[in-house]
């Protein structure tokens, strides 16, 4: 008979889906996150001679080559923008900057348990903040590009952003990813496939989604299913709250908020529910 061991007590599904449990394990752990975070941050780095400069170097040069092709040969323009220079790159660079983030975390989640092995067999060792971990280092030059393209909006439109409706957007948009971030980690540490897949998928999720473009180019036939595309409503949002320019349809919205949450529920659980398993096929 084979030995199956166990990196924890599986829990109540109940009690997995409680949010209290969540935030009373992130405070608890709060110490070991800053520190695994920092890690992540400056070891991507390490060596280097600009550092973590580089976090925003390397979007904005994205950006320049994104705008070349796409604003300067191709001549796309944000709607009520047409005439300013500056706004399809700082616009560009918005969305842009979510679709980073996005990919960032979830290749990396599909390989984050298996990456660390001697962790996953240590008992004590919360597992669960791993894909937090990924999730708060992304943070950083989520920040620094979002930083500059707000400084950049100001400056050249003269009005200050709907810092509000920013901060709602990036909110559920980080709630969002952390729940699909928690369920490719979990997933993914059994089915090693999945690491491929999604890396295959990236590039369709790019064009797919309103990064280079406008929702407002497609024809209108197939709008409404670019707003099934949670990363589509949370690109849309942040331009408008860039641009004061007219949000997503309510329900698109409503159902951004909707699945973010269900999608953080849903990623914990699955999470949860594998993670006593996890050191057999490690």
């Amino acid at each position: 008979m084979a030995m199956v061991l166990r990196t924890a007590d599986r829990l109540p599904w109940r009690e997995t889906l409680h949010p209290a449990r969540w935030w009373m394990l992130f405070w608890k752990q709060r110490s070991l996150l800053a520190q695994l975070v920092r890690r992540e941050v400056t070891g991507r780095y390490r060596g280097s001679l600009l550092g973590t400069a580089w976090s925003l170097l390397l979007p904005c040069m994205a950006v320049l080559v994104y705008t070349l092709v796409f604003g300067l040969i191709l001549k796309q323009r944000w709607p009520g923008m047409e005439t300013s220079s500056w706004s399809y790159p700082l616009v560009l660079w918005a969305g842009l900057a979510l679709y980073q983030t996005f990919v960032e975390v979830i290749q990396r989640s599909t390989s984050i348990i298996a990456a660390q092995p001697n962790l996953v067999k240590k008992v004590v060792f919360p597992l669960e903040i791993l894909p937090v971990v990924l999730v708060g280092a992304s943070l950083v030059p989520l920040g620094l590009s979002l930083a500059v393209v707000l400084a950049g909006i100001t400056l050249t439109l003269g009005s200050l952003p709907d810092l509000g409706m920013v901060l709602l957007t990036l909110t559920f948009f980080l709630i969002w990813l952390q729940g699909v971030a928690w369920f490719l980690a979990g997933v993914g540490a059994f089915l090693r496939d999945l690491a491929p897949m999604v890396q295959a998928v990236c590039p369709l999720v790019l064009f797919v989604s309103p990064i280079f473009y406008p929702v407002v180019a497609v024809p209108v036939a197939y709008q409404t299913w670019y707003w099934l595309n949670p990363l589509a409503v949370a690109v849309e949002s942040l331009r408008a709250s860039l641009l004061h320019t007219d949000l997503p349809p309510t329900w698109a919205l409503a159902g951004f908020y909707v699945v973010s949450v269900a999608t953080w529920h849903l990623g914990a659980l699955v999470f949860a529910r594998l993670r006593p398993e996890m050191a057999d096929v490690v």
